[in-house]
């Protein structure tokens, strides 16, 4: 597990029993995983054990796509720390489960930045099959602090999300063509990681970078 994954996990295990607060929301759909509805999944991720809830967290950012359904129900949470479940399990079973490409491309615009780099990890992942996010991770890419709205994470999580994005630009390709003029502009970015990711991404798309 990398230094972001763990600093992720603790963050959202500190905050899980307020997931709770949004149990109801998913009586409707009732999609299960593994013999569990997504209420039980709730219900074990806001026990107060530490490692009750943190098997929970653990199958469900390592599920297979089986789980795609239940993920995709906790993405429409307003709890940032169950939507960032959502993304990392479907982070980990991507290139796997293109239905979860739209809702991956609004997570990638999501106010919480930690959503924004897993999904933007995901959809690059997919290659050509995420052109429909093209649009949504441009914009992305062009997210600074202090131009709209104050997004939720650290200020170092800003250059993680648009280096996030470039890669993303870069993993799908051609396809990607019209990200080239906002790829260009972040070969100025004062991050070297989103210089270095925006250079890449320009040569994996096809055009070399001036």
């Amino acid at each position: 597990m990398n230094m972001k994954m763990r600093s992720c996990c603790r963050s959202i295990l500190g905050t899980l029993l307020l997931v709770l607060l949004w149990g109801t929301a998913t009586s409707a759909a009732t999609p299960m995983y593994h013999g569990k509805s997504a209420d039980q999944w709730l219900e074990l991720l806001g026990q107060p054990d530490d490692d009750i809830r943190g098997q929970a967290f653990m199958e469900l950012i390592q599920a297979d796509r089986s789980g795609g359904e239940m993920l995709l129900a906790f993405l429409e949470s307003p709890n940032p720390g169950l939507r960032t479940i959502a993304v990392m399990g479907l982070n980990h079973m991507a290139p796997s489960y293109p239905e979860s490409i739209p809702g991956l491309a609004e997570a990638a615009l999501d106010v919480n930045l930690n959503i924004r780099y897993w999904a933007l990890s995901a959809l690059r992942k997919y290659g050509e099959k995420a052109g429909s996010a093209v649009p949504n991770i441009i914009r992305a890419l062009e997210t600074y602090q202090g131009q709209g709205p104050e997004l939720e994470g650290p200020v170092r999580y800003y250059a993680d999300a648009r280096a996030r994005a470039a890669e993303a630009l870069g993993g799908i390709g051609p396809v990607a063509k019209d990200a080239l003029p906002a790829l260009e502009k972040a070969l100025q970015d004062p991050s070297v990681m989103v210089r270095e990711a925006a250079k890449r991404s320009i040569e994996l798309i096809g055009v070399s970078a001036q």
